[in-house]
């Protein structure tokens, strides 16, 4: 596995260092997952513009780091935060924070995980919108 360091040190900036880059990432996000350490991820990537309710597509990055500590031997669960700003988005005056139940044996395939994350994700902003 190359370091990080040598994977930002190429000269080669097209497709398949950013691919390499991304590799390298979720390798060391695993581990640090092994190592005991909590990771606090963005995986939806951007706001929704048009109604901040509903989340964007989760990609299958997320899946594949937690599939990649699994194969490390831990097993990382998921906690999902969700945040609302109220109805008036663009008069923010407070915000209301849900925070979802611990998940674990998020195992199977990268794609199957990253579904699971978005439900758990969209359930807690969900709650977050309707304590508000």
């Amino acid at each position: 596995m190359r370091s990080l360091i040598e994977a930002r040190s190429s000269k080669d900036h097209g497709p398949r260092a950013v691919s390499d880059a991304g590799r390298v990432m979720m390798d060391v996000a695993a581990q640090r997952l092994c190592d005991g350490d909590c990771l606090a991820i963005f995986p939806e990537g951007t706001c929704n513009t048009e109604d901040p309710r509903t989340l964007q597509h989760v990609n299958s990055g997320i899946g594949h780091i937690v599939s990649r500590a699994e194969k490390l031997g831990c097993s990382p669960a998921l906690l999902s935060v969700g945040i609302s700003y109220g109805p008036d988005a663009g008069q923010v005056k407070s915000a209301r924070v849900f925070i979802g139940t611990r998940v674990v044996g998020l195992g199977g395939k990268p794609m199957n995980i990253a579904r699971v994350v978005q439900g758990e994700l969209q359930r807690a902003v969900d709650d977050a919108a309707a304590s508000y």
